[in-house]
């Protein structure tokens, strides 16, 4: 449980620092015999701080609570 909950804090941390994730990708635009033409879109996904703050928050939960009751 705990090492499920240090990567969560450590993704956590991933998604603050780089704020999303990127693609770049190559599409054929034109292909006519020999002339081709071609573009390259670029794709974003961002991630909103909260989610990164979200995610510390719960792996740090994990991380440092009790693995067993005791009563």
């Amino acid at each position: 449980m705990r090492t499920i909950g240090a990567l969560i804090v450590v993704l956590g941390i991933a998604a603050l620092v780089y704020g999303g994730f990127s693609d770049d990708r190559d599409r054929a635009v034109l292909d006519l015999g020999q002339i081709r033409a071609s573009a390259t879109e670029h794709r974003a996904l961002p991630l909103p701080p909260l989610v990164g703050a979200v995610a510390i928050l719960c792996g740090l939960v994990m991380v440092f609570m009790p693995l067993r009751r005791v009563t």
